[in-house]
């Protein structure tokens, strides 16, 4: 039984995900998105506005959110 929430944000997490984690070549153009590799690397050159922070803090929420869903649903397989 999964409820409709979980549903909606594995399904925006899986929309996101390979725009923001997905590889790059840093002798082509820059991503026009938020990408990880060119952030972490320091190869970015984009300005970044209030909406890709809040894009961001939205994915950590829902990898948390459904991190701990698979959590409690393992604890109750095992009992």
């Amino acid at each position: 039984d999964i409820d409709r929430r979980t549903l909606c944000i594995y399904d925006s997490v899986n929309i996101i995900k390979d725009s923001i984690f997905g590889g790059s070549d840093f002798s082509k153009a820059e991503p026009s998105g938020i990408n990880r590799h060119w952030v972490m690397h320091g190869r970015t050159r984009r300005i970044y506005t209030r909406c890709d922070f809040l894009k961001v803090l939205l994915l950590l929420d829902a990898i948390i959110f459904l991190s701990s869903n698979d959590i409690e649903t393992d604890k109750e397989l095992r009992i």
